[in-house]
């Protein structure tokens, strides 16, 4: 089966193998869930991506902007193929690295 970022590619560069070997690469370099620096970059990126704060009141720019930044995470979650436990552990690691941030402009 064909996640849904590699068949994207798929259709943007018009080929089957270059895709493949993208989602690869990113499995590679971010696929190992049991590397403790996957781990780190990851739940790292989850929080600057503001994946686990929902949009409050504040401006459609921001927004969109916060929302653009959820979908290069979840592209990536879809590129390396992640599992529904190890989300659990990312969300653990995220939540850690955003106590005591009141929003995301702490991260830019």
């Amino acid at each position: 089966m064909i996640n849904k970022a590699v068949e994207w590619l798929a259709k943007l560069t018009k080929s089957a193998t270059k895709p493949k070997s993208i989602a690869k690469a990113y499995y590679r370099r971010l696929g190992d869930m049991n590397d403790p620096d996957t781990k780190m970059i990851m739940g790292s990126l989850m929080a600057y991506c503001w994946v686990l704060k929902a949009n409050g009141p504040q401006s459609s720019d921001f927004m969109m902007y916060n929302e653009g930044k959820r979908d290069v995470f979840f592209f990536i979650l879809d590129m390396i193929g992640l599992k529904e436990a190890d989300f659990v552990e990312l969300n653990k690691l995220a939540t850690k690295a955003l106590e005591g941030q009141e929003d995301a402009t702490t991260y830019y």
